[in-house]
């Protein structure tokens, strides 16, 4: 065909030669089709086939351009697993580059809540629109990878890409992150690549208060977003739960190390109760404490080596 176009809708079976050419040629072969190419058929030019769409080729078909699959939001819910939040009504197959830019007018905020690999194709988060590796908790969607490989794997990142606690985004040593104008995060007990990514650094969030527990004890591992007891090596925040204000107690020691930070935050406060020492290690560099709420020596300690910080800008007692 020469400047025509041609859109398969049901089953297509070459024997012979497709040809596209001209600037206004095209072959389609749409979602739910079939493209069945026998041992004798071949083609010039590319053949696109829709998200959703199948080729079967037995023969020589010089170029197939998977189309991408793109987002839409439209099934009540973020899941990537939820067919309707495509455009398609299909989830993305294995060989389509994948699109996610916005939801209508709004942005999208989308949760990948089953494992992916991106490899020979690619993934786009648009502007303003948010990618959450798994659900953060311990349920069906915890656990989550996505995995960009080699070859031809690409992640393009120009919104926000949420990495949750217990779940990972990994990269193969020649596969590509490109993060120019995005932003990587990562939770708590989430995993990222150290390096390999272009653009903006990886940030790191802290591991933070929520109130889950039933005491407003710093021991009990419920009143952590990740559900286990900070280490010295994390950034810690002692942030308000839900709009609520918190008053935490620290009632077992605890050593902040070079790498660990604690934030009281404004309006927040933290009880070191009776024999209980928060000491900033002897390491260089030392790790620092900023309250910008209330720190409260109950009984409590509060130990600086000569190489820590400690940043009072709020009040203490």
């Amino acid at each position: 065909m020469t400047n025509g176009k041609t859109v398969n809708k049901g089953v297509f079976n070459n024997e012979a030669v497709i040809t596209v050419s001209g600037e206004k040629a095209s072959f389609t072969n749409q979602v739910g089709s079939v493209l069945n190419n026998a041992e004798g058929g071949s083609s010039v030019g590319v053949i696109a086939n829709a998200c959703g769409g199948t080729v079967n080729d037995s023969g020589s078909l010089e170029a197939v351009a998977p189309a991408p699959c793109i987002w839409s939001g439209a099934g009540g819910n973020d899941k990537w697993s939820n067919p309707t939040n495509w455009v398609n009504g299909l989830v993305p197959q294995d060989e389509h580059p994948v699109v996610i830019k916005g939801e209508g007018k709004s942005a999208a905020n989308v949760i990948l809540d089953i494992n992916l690999v991106v490899e020979s194709r690619t993934l786009t988060v648009g502007v303003g629109d948010t990618l959450t590796i798994g659900g953060g908790g311990s349920g069906a969607d915890a656990n989550v990878v996505l995995s960009v490989k080699e070859l031809g794997g690409l992640l393009t990142n120009r919104g926000t890409v949420v990495v949750s606690n217990y779940s990972g985004l990994r990269r193969a040593p020649l596969a590509t992150i490109d993060n120019v104008g995005g932003i990587v995060r990562i939770a708590c007990r989430g995993s990222a690549p150290s390096g390999g990514v272009t653009g903006a650094s990886l940030v790191k969030d802290p591991c933070f208060w929520d109130a889950g527990g039933v005491t407003s004890n710093w021991s009990e591992a419920a009143n952590w977003d990740s559900d286990t007891l900070p280490t010295g090596d994390d950034p810690i925040l002692i942030r308000d739960a839900d709009g609520e204000i918190t008053v935490a107690n620290l009632d077992v020691s605890f050593d902040l190390n070079s790498k660990g930070s604690l934030t009281v935050a404004g309006g927040q406060t933290l009880n070191v109760t009776e024999g209980v020492t928060l000491r900033i290690a002897n390491q260089s560099p030392g790790g620092s404490i900023w309250i910008n709420g209330t720190l409260n020596l109950k009984g409590g300690t509060l130990h600086n080596h000569y190489t820590g910080l400690i940043n009072t800008g709020g009040p203490s007692s």
